[in-house]
C-alpha cells in the first residue's frame, strides 16, 4: 500500500460525512460537539503528514552551493531519513483510540437514531478502520513515513557524493509527487474545516 492510501482512507470519511449531514444537522445532539472533535483528530493526522512533506520538497539544490547551505540541506534530510520520523507517527495511534472511544460513547446512539442502517453501517465501517491501530488506515501513515524516509536518504547519498545535476533531477521527480499528496491534503483540510464550521454553527456545538 502506498502512502496516497492515507489520503484515500480520509477522503471516504469525508465522502460519508457529506452525505449524511444534512440528516444530522437537522437533529441538534450533544454529540455534534464529539463529532467535532473527531474533525479535529484527522486534522492533526493530517498536520503530522503536511508537516514532513512540506520539509522534504522546500529544499533546494544548485552547485556551488555554499557550505552553510549544504550543511541546512544536509541537516534537514538527515532528519527526515531516521526512524524518528516513524516515530512521530506513531502518534496516530493515539488519535485513532480517542476517535473510537468517542464513537462508542458518543456518536453510535446518534447516528442510530436518525440515520438509516446503510448509513449506520458505513460509519461504523469507516470508525473501525480509524481506530485499528494496525488496520490500513495507520499502516498507510507508516508506509508515508518510509516513503519520505527513503526518498530523504536517496537525496542525501546523491548530495553528498555532490552530483548535483542527479541531485535535481531526483528532487524534482520528489517534489512531483510530494506536491500531489500535499495538495490532496490541502483540500481535505478544506472540508474538514467547512464540516466543523457546519456541525459548529448548526448544533451550537461548543468546542
Amino acid at each position: 500500500m502506498g502512502p496516497d492510501s492515507v489520503i484515500g482512507g480520509i477522503q471516504l470519511g469525508l465522502d460519508i460525512f457529506d452525505r449524511v449531514r444534512e440528516k444530522l444537522l437537522k437533529q441538534p445532539d450533544p454529540a455534534a460537539e464529539h463529532l467535532v472533535a473527531v474533525f479535529d483528530q484527522l486534522r492533526a493526522m493530517h498536520s503530522s503528514l503536511d508537516t514532513e512533506l512540506s520539509l522534504l520538497v522546500g529544499m533546494m539544490f544548485w552547485e556551488g552551493m555554499d557550505r552553510r547551505d549544504y550543511a541546512q540541506s544536509y541537516e534537514k534530510l538527515s532528519h527526515l531519513s531516521t526512524k524518528s520520523l516513524q516515530a512521530r507517527f506513531e502518534e496516530a495511534r493515539a488519535h485513532c483510540k480517542m476517535i473510537d472511544n468517542i464513537y462508542q460513547r458518543f456518536l453510535k446512539r446518534w447516528f442510530e437514531k436518525y440515520l438509516n442502517p446503510e448509513e449506520q453501517c458505513a460509519l461504523e465501517d469507516l470508525f473501525r478502520t480509524i481506530h485499528g491501530a494496525d488496520e490500513d488506515f495507520v499502516r498507510a501513515l507508516d508506509n508515508a513515513a518510509i516513503w519520505i524516509g527513503h526518498e530523504a536518504r536517496e537525496l542525501r547519498h546523491i548530495l553528498e557524493d555532490e552530483r548535483y545535476d542527479t541531485l535535481q533531477s531526483r528532487q524534482r521527480k520528489t517534489r512531483a509527487s510530494a506536491d500531489k499528496m500535499r495538495d490532496s491534503v490541502a483540500e481535505q483540510w478544506r472540508q474538514l474545516a467547512r464540516l466543523r464550521t457546519e456541525f459548529v454553527e448548526q448544533t451550537r456545538a461548543v468546542i
